[in-house]
């Protein structure tokens, strides 16, 4: 039956799960795409998330799917150890989601989907995003249908399943947008307004239907509570508060707009490649070299593996051994590169500690001290520390901070994080499994999505208008110079505000406003929907100095009209709905009730005042 069978892809910056569940079950399948006898596995770590491409025929698109995940890496890792063709006709995208965050690596404004750019590993393919996403989701959605298939003799289609994605809670509309369409080139979903078919869940919030499933026996959630959500992934952290208003069923509202910023696992990367040119005392030119060599990525491959595993006090031994060999480096000399480096490093930083933060090894083997490993996380610990503080400050009432996401998984980040927040009456509690509890929540969200009740409008909403121009008011009057005649009547170019932001939003809340043509002639009513960082106060007519710099353009809507009926007959209904992670429109001719637009396609990226981090 459609509908019955959910199916939760959790597409993360370093890693990637789905699961799977059906309506009525509590059991949830979890699975890894591109690993192998998968079903035979206890699945206790998503696999990466990194897309192997091959060239292909330009009308198949120029290239085509190989795999994904950890298979990906060691095919292409196989394929550059042989080099030649074998390597030229591949092209490995990791890391990519980042790109989804607000303004992308150049921190500029997209109009469109299709502007988001995918850069392969060894930088030599460029291809659009959108493209590369959309045949990763199109990969791990056959994954799941011949899973399921396979499992109970089905034969389900794509559009027989009830899907849901993943998005961090901080994205703009633009990430949200770009996952849609994504999903609707890759077969997911039919249309693109496919809300049933098709949901997107915020991943702070399906981890609170894993903690809460989880709490049922043992620190049971109780009505009045508040709780802090930290999400800590390989690329963003989110932080999402929530106060419990019922536990059956469960009911949360939001407390406060998420915050957060792009401060994951994967930011120490960077440091640690820093420490490595150090190290083997490389030149610039020796360094471009030696980025997109074969050997430098085994060497982050396994240092991916290792970095949310460290545990405080406790060496992270890395093997240089074919770095060694590429820059002709003996043991011996290895040996006096450590001792330069521990005396000279520009790398190391203060660490609050009396002990150095240095590099250790034994031949051909390089051991971080946990000093050295503290350095490659320190900034983003900081900020992750600082944000989740203020928020605390703001909201002192919570009584649990849940730590979910793959970071959350270290060690070295649960301990500071705990010192960091610790007072009477709140606890910080890691989650079993915290990689996983995104994608499991996610599958229980697509069993019913009202759990989350009401969440904080994050922008104030609007659209322009005109109002008639009324000589008895005196905020008219000094604006009789702005006014303008249409159709031989006189009107104000003004802001009609539906949503302001920062007020509470009930999930499913609509805002209705009816247009009409000005002129017999006009076939169409068009508006824009505008929003604004700020609230609504200040924000009225247009043409006063400085509102058009509050303002800024979300969709132009053009909605046809019943040309067959009089004049003031066709008039079109504007309706938007707020409170979901998708901001709706509907547009519908008053003649007759026949629904003209139906939209959730918003590109809203970034303005610059909005690309710092909020916290």
């Amino acid at each position: 039956m459609i509908g019955d069978v959910i199916a939760a892809i959790d597409l993360g910056t370093s890693r990637s799960a789905y699961a799977y569940t059906v309506t009525g079950r509590d059991d949830i399948i979890l699975g890894v795409p591109g690993r192998l006898n998968e079903s035979k596995v206890s699945v206790e770590r998503k696999t990466a998330t990194a897309i192997l491409l091959k060239r292909a025929p330009k009308k198949s698109g120029g290239w085509c799917m190989v795999t994904f995940g950890d298979g990906a890496e060691q095919e292409y890792l196989e394929a550059r150890t042989k080099g030649g063709e074998a390597e030229s006709d591949l092209a490995l995208f990791k890391y990519f989601k980042m790109e989804l965050f607000k303004g992308g690596r150049k921190g500029t404004k997209r109009s469109s989907v299709d502007d988001a750019e995918g850069i392969s590993e060894d930088q030599k393919t460029r291809l659009p995003l959108i493209y590369v996403v959309s045949l990763a989701l199109e990969y791990i959605k056959d994954v799941v249908i011949n899973r399921l298939n396979k499992a109970d003799s089905h034969t389900l289609k794509a559009f027989d399943i009830r899907w849901v994605l993943t998005v961090p809670a901080i994205w703009s509309s633009f990430g949200t947008t770009f996952m849609r369409t994504a999903a609707l080139r890759a077969g997911l979903i039919q249309r693109e307004n496919d809300m049933e078919h098709l949901r997107l869940c915020l991943e702070p919030e399906a981890a609170c239907l894993t903690v809460e499933h989880h709490h049922r026996n043992v620190h049971k959630w109780e009505n009045g509570m508040k709780v802090m959500v930290l999400d800590c992934g390989g690329g963003t952290i989110d932080i999402t508060t929530h106060h419990v208003v019922s536990t059956n069923p469960l009911g949360l509202e939001e407390l406060e707009e998420p915050a957060g910023g792009p401060w994951g696992s994967t930011t120490a990367d960077a440091k640690f490649k820093l420490f490595i040119k150090e190290l083997l005392r490389c030149t610039d030119e020796q360094w471009a070299r030696l980025d997109k060599s074969t050997e430098m990525f085994e060497l982050m491959a396994d240092w991916e593996a290792k970095k949310t595993d460290h545990y405080p006090g406790k060496n992270v031994w890395i093997s240089i051994a074919g770095m060694l060999d590429l820059v002709g480096m003996s043991v011996k000399d290895c040996e006096a590169s450590r001792k330069q480096f521990n005396e000279t490093s520009t790398v190391r930083l203060k660490t609050g500690s009396r002990a150095p933060a240095k590099a250790e090894g034994m031949g051909r083997r390089v051991s971080l001290t946990p000093e050295l490993v503290s350095n490659f996380f320190k900034e983003a610990m900081v900020e992750i520390i600082k944000a989740t503080q203020t928020v605390l400050a703001r909201q002192p009432e919570i009584s649990v901070v849940y730590m979910v996401g793959g970071f959350s998984a270290s060690p070295l980040l649960q301990e500071h994080v705990t010192a960091a927040v610790q007072q009477p009456g709140l606890r910080v509690e890691v989650v079993e499994r915290p990689g996983l509890a995104i994608v499991l929540g996610a599958a229980r969200y697509g069993t019913s999505d009202s759990t989350i009740v009401s969440r904080k409008a994050r922008l104030t909403y609007g659209t322009k208008t005109m109002t008639d121009y009324d000589e008895h008011n005196p905020e008219h009057t000094k604006r009789m110079k702005h006014a303008r005649y249409i159709g031989g009547a006189l009107y104000l170019d003004t802001f009609s505000c539906y949503v302001e932001k920062g007020i509470d939003l009930p999930v499913g809340t609509d805002k209705e406003e009816t247009f009409y043509p000005l002129t017999n002639e006009q076939t169409a009513v068009s508006f824009d929907v505008c929003i604004s960082l700020k609230p609504k106060a200040g924000i009225k007519y247009l043409k006063d100095n400085g509102v058009d710099k509050q303002l800024s353009l979300l969709k132009t809507v053009s909605a046809p009209m019943d040309m067959s009926v009089p004049m003031r007959k066709r008039g079109v209904s504007m309706q938007l709905s707020f409170g979901g992670t998708e901001l709706g429109i509907k547009c519908t001719r008053c003649s007759d009730g026949h629904e003209v637009i139906t939209s959730t396609v918003f590109v809203e990226d970034i303005e610059d005042t909005r690309f710092e981090p909020r916290c």
